[in-house]
């Protein structure tokens, strides 16, 4: 178990790493920023990763109070399912109704990688290409349709 700093110390080191494997790779490193995450323009639609003890996502989330606004914007993503999963070989996991730890309830359209803990460092470079590659794709198809959803 670690202590409160500890964590934080490797979560620090875990994200100063991942920029710099970013850095390197061709397609990124030229970028002014790397990813567009919570500036999707879209109120309460966010690009993100997710880490835990067992796993990691690359999502799509949606994150309205109100239910009926979020299943509305979930609705316009899936029209247009066929884009966002472009270049996904085994396609998007879609949740309407996905709890987050907290236990506050989103929308999330996602694809993950299971087996790997990001608190063990021999799992980093595995963790970082399913991140970078994953996110490069979902943020280019999700650019693509992201006049056409928002409110």
């Amino acid at each position: 178990m670690y202590s409160k700093k500890e964590k934080r110390d490797l979560i620090q080191r875990f994200w100063i790493e991942f920029d710099n494997y970013c850095s390197e790779i061709e397609h990124l490193k030229y970028r002014r920023r790397k990813w567009i995450l919570h500036k999707t323009k879209v109120p309460k639609v966010h690009l993100l990763f997710d880490l835990n003890r067992s796993g990691v996502e690359v999502a799509i989330e949606l994150s309205h109070r109100n239910e009926l606004k979020r299943l509305d914007v979930y609705d316009k993503l899936s029209d247009y399912k066929v884009i966002l999963e472009d270049d996904f070989e085994d396609g998007l996991i879609w949740e309407p109704d996905y709890i987050r730890e907290n236990g506050i309830a989103v929308a999330r359209i996602f694809v993950k990688k299971e087996g790997v803990d990001f608190h063990r460092q021999n799992c980093w470079p595995t963790i970082f290409q399913f991140m970078a590659s994953n996110m490069y794709k979902l943020e280019h198809n999700f650019l693509q349709i992201r006049e056409l959803i928002q409110e």
